[in-house]
């Protein structure tokens, strides 16, 4: 992916919104192939049935890693706390500052996702994750909030086919309706 393209990228989730223009996470822009394999290697999470005419159990289910992060670009974002002098330094205001947390990260993934649409990639985003082992390989203590791939399609096979277990592909799911109301 072109350094400029990246840099796109990095200023639609730096300039997007959150509230009251708090800092509540940080970037990792990651290209590294190393890296990112040892990302997605500690992305197991996806559980699925592999009987559906059983009851659910651990014996009748499999775990699947998450093939999206190992696009040509993986973007993590982690939560960053906001400084010490405001309000969420307060423990009465720890839901408050969660809350507005996950705000702002959904905005900046809005963003990411929409700007590498509108340059050409597709996208992917994952949210299951060791968190502490994905920490460890980025050697931050900040908690993982969302990781989104972006990147090229491979053209040859189905974009929702785990990339190793062929036999296996992500389920589509329709997109449900939204309400809309208006009052005029």
């Amino acid at each position: 992916i072109p350094e400029g393209d990246i840099e796109t990228l990095k200023i639609a989730a730096t300039q997007c919104p959150s509230k009251q223009n708090y800092l509540f996470y940080k970037l990792n822009f990651i290209t590294n192939r190393a890296i990112i394999k040892n990302i997605y290697e500690n992305t197991d999470g996806f559980t699925m049935q592999t009987d559906l005419n059983k009851p659910y159990s651990k014996e009748n289910s499999h775990s699947y890693t998450n093939s999206q992060t190992l696009a040509n670009l993986l973007i993590v974002i982690e939560y960053v706390k906001p400084s010490e002098g405001h309000r969420y330094r307060d423990k009465q205001f720890e839901c408050d500052w969660k809350k507005d947390a996950d705000q702002a990260v959904g905005i900046a993934g809005g963003y990411l996702n929409l700007t590498a649409a509108i340059l050409g990639y597709k996208t992917g985003f994952c949210a299951c994750l060791n968190n502490d082992k994905i920490k460890d390989i980025l050697n931050t203590s900040n908690d993982i909030a969302l990781m989104l791939g972006v990147g090229y399609p491979d053209q040859n096979r189905n974009s929702r086919e785990h990339h190793i277990d062929t036999t296996f592909t992500f389920p589509k799911k329709e997109k449900q309706p939204i309400e809309t109301i208006f009052l005029f």
